[in-house]
């Protein structure tokens, strides 16, 4: 067991002192079921419960196992961490928290996960994949005070809409996308599936036809 404690974590150019802690929250299912995930120590993440993330792994299925998995505001990991752990082929990890990223690093480690990950520090808005580094799997956990900023929302929507209508071509794609359930608004694109647990909202969203925008 990891106590909370002040502990220098260390990634790619970069040393930082973080406080961390054993959350109470953990891998549910696969080959690292049961493993407890770190994160820090303040509430400066908002990870999804487990109960959360339990529905939505049940809910995608057969999505996970071999997925390439995209990982967006990825906070301490929670939702990419538990797709490799049910399968899924590789991860790439995206959120611009320096201190959020060394403990995501920190807990690839400890899960063994180092040879099918990738960690980028950046702005997940504006991210962008190219033909090299396609996903299959999008997870997008946007911090819920976003949707409180003026023109917060139409960020993360047109988010949404780019990475899910791609060019021509371009293979079908999920995406699962977490709102606060204070939010009201409908999302200018289609749902294919809508759950409501506590105070998130979970849309399961797809490119529709022939992954070019066309049905």
């Amino acid at each position: 067991m990891i106590p909370s404690a002040a502990v220098p974590l260390v990634g790619p150019g970069v040393a930082v002192v973080v406080c961390i802690t054993e959350l109470n929250m953990r891998i549910i299912s696969g080959s690292q079921r049961g493993r407890k995930l770190l994160g820090p120590r303040d509430s400066s993440v908002r990870p999804a419960l487990d109960s959360v993330r339990e529905a939505v792994f049940n809910i995608l299925s057969s999505e996970v196992e071999g997925a390439r998995v995209l990982d967006l505001f990825c906070g301490v990991g929670a939702f990419g961490l538990e797709a490799l752990s049910r399968g899924a082929r590789k991860g790439h990890f995206v959120d611009n928290s320096s201190d959020s990223l060394a403990i995501l690093r920190r807990n690839i480690e400890l899960l063994g996960f180092d040879a099918f990950v990738s960690v980028e520090q950046g702005d997940a808005y504006g991210f962008h994949d190219s033909a090299d580094a396609v996903y299959d799997l999008i997870f997008a956990d946007p911090p819920f005070t976003v949707f409180k900023e003026e023109g917060g929302a139409e960020r993360v929507f047109s988010m949404a809409e780019r990475l899910l209508y791609p060019e021509p071509g371009r293979e079908k794609r999920t995406m699962v996308l977490r709102l606060p359930s204070w939010y009201r608004r409908e999302p200018p694109f289609q749902v294919d599936d809508r759950r409501v647990y506590g105070e998130s909202v979970v849309l399961f969203l797809s490119t529709p036809g022939d992954a070019s925008g066309s049905s």
